[in-house]
């Protein structure tokens, strides 16, 4: 099994995403816009950004979501996978001793019955 990470430091991990995506969207725009014969303000920079910003978190959201499901689903397949088939089973008590087969002269506790 893998360990998880704490609420906080996936707090803490998505505001340093979403802070390093800003900064490196809007100094992409402040360099790449005038190469494109582009002419825009400083403050049109960061409305963009945070729009593009905004675009991100939600689909980081939701694919992190469908993974997370997926990855649910493939460990419960792994798990039903794990469990004892149906016939192995059936020769193993709940306190895990192997039952007597009928005709076996052994006592309640696996022992030979004294004679």
């Amino acid at each position: 099994m893998t360990s998880r990470q704490s609420r906080t430091m996936s707090f803490v991990e998505a505001i340093t995403n979403v802070g390093v995506g800003f900064l490196l969207a809007v100094l992409a725009q402040i360099t790449l816009f005038p190469m494109l014969d582009l002419q825009v303000s400083v403050a049109d920079n960061l409305l963009i950004g945070m729009i593009f910003t905004a675009i991100s978190i939600v689909r980081s959201f939701a694919l992190r979501r469908l993974f997370e499901a997926i990855r649910l689903g493939v460990e419960k397949a792994d798990n039903s996978q794990r469990r004892l088939p149906r016939a192995a089973a059936s020769n193993v008590s709940y306190a895990g001793a192997k039952r007597s087969a009928p005709g076996d002269r052994q006592g309640v506790d696996g022992a030979s019955p004294s004679r």
